[in-house]
Formats: C-alpha cells, structure tokens, sequence
C-alpha cells in the first residue's frame, strides 16, 4: 500500500492543482449555450464618454494652450451630446429621452462656464 501511494501521490497532486486552476479560472457567464449577451448600452456609454469629458474640462489648469484644452472639450461635451439625442430621437424611451436632457444640460453648463478669455470657441 505504501509503494502505491508514493507512485499514485504526484498525479493525485497534479489533479487536484489542475482542478483548482479551473476552479479559480474565469467564470462562463455568456457564449454559445451559457446564455444571452448583455444588452449593448450606446446611450450610456456615451454618457460616461461626456461625463470624462465634462472631468477633463473642469480639470484643464491655467497654461498657454488653456483656452485650446477647454475648446477641445467642449467641442467634445456638445458633440458627445448631439449624438446622445440622435439616439434618443432614432429610439425614443423616456431614459434616452432624459439622457438627452442631461447631455444638453453638460454642454450649455460647459459653454456657459467657459472664461471670456476663451468664448471665441463658444459658437453660436
């Protein structure tokens, strides 16, 4: 009994480290047969994208290029925005209705706290 222990001991070892790598692997939740993919969100994806903008634009600090930084995100916030409502307005739903709302919002909150040293880049 003690010989077949010492012979069988490195694979009973090497089986069970290879069921606990598959154990602590990365769980299936999706694919073929697991289940649905999760519902693509373009309309919040878009406004985590602004929301990073509206982040990147309030943190712009005083330099040479300032006014250039906060036009660049500016001109991002409302664009981000107007594609936010065209969403909406392809796929009218009261959340993509109130995303719009919200992105309208970011862009003319944006604009209105640009510096006058910087309105050229406001536009109409």
């Amino acid at each position: 009994m003690t010989y077949l222990r010492a012979r069988f001991a490195p694979l009973a070892t090497a089986a069970l480290l290879s069921l606990a790598a598959c154990a602590a692997g990365p769980a299936m939740t999706s694919g073929p047969g697991v289940g649905p993919e999760p519902a693509s969100d373009p309309v919040g994806d878009l406004e985590r994208a602004q929301l990073q903008e509206v982040a990147a634009y309030d943190g712009a600090t005083a330099g040479d290029d300032r006014c250039e930084r906060l036009c660049a995100h500016l001109d991002a916030i409302c664009n981000i925005g107007g594609r936010i409502c065209e969403l909406a307005a392809a796929h009218p739903s009261d959340p993509a209705a109130a995303a719009c709302e919200r992105a309208q919002e970011r862009c003319a909150s944006a604009t209105s706290r640009l510096p006058p040293e910087c309105v050229i880049c406001a536009g109409p």
